[in-house]
């Protein structure tokens, strides 16, 4: 039997796993019902004395949902993917994850996609899910847009050209 390496435990006994696991359960169900503006006046009582007790940006931050994306890639190369959304915002993406997640299906630069993005702590990325390059939206489409003929005008008596 091969020995194993002991990772230090940083809890003194069961009691306090379960202890700080029900509390994180706790947090994240008052969390959930405070972002539905649901607490009845006790859960907003014990939600106020809880946020004391943690960092709530990073928690709302890593408990984000999901969000719809659409956007074009405009560079890919081994160190990054740099996109550029379609309400103009850019990103870049530097994780060994999304890069494979882009390049799993198939879209390098140039392509449009659209996908579920969850970010995390300091604007991470924890998840990327639906990932799938379309089409462009059609007022980027350059081959939709139809040439348009202006006719001469004939200049006013009196103006000069």
């Amino acid at each position: 039997m091969k020995e194993r390496e002991v990772k230090e435990w940083p809890f003194g006994s069961r009691q306090q796993v379960n202890e700080e696991a029900l509390r994180t359960a706790r947090i994240e169900y008052l969390y959930r019902r405070a972002q539905d503006d649901a607490l009845t006046e006790n859960e907003k009582k014990e939600w106020a004395a809880l946020l004391k007790t943690f960092d709530y940006a990073e928690f709302s931050q890593e408990h984000s949902p999901h969000h719809f994306a659409i956007g074009r890639v405009t560079a890919f190369n081994e160190h990054f993917v740099a996109v550029e959304y379609l309400e103009g915002d850019k990103e870049r993406f530097r994780s060994q994850y999304v890069k494979d997640a882009f390049a799993a299906v198939g879209i390098v630069k140039g392509d449009w996609f659209e996908m579920e993005i969850q970010h995390g702590a300091r604007r991470r990325v924890k998840s990327v899910k639906n990932l799938v390059r379309i089409s462009p939206p059609e007022e980027f489409d350059l081959s939709k847009i139809k040439a348009v003929t202006v006719p001469h005008q004939h200049p006013i008596e009196g103006e000069q050209q």
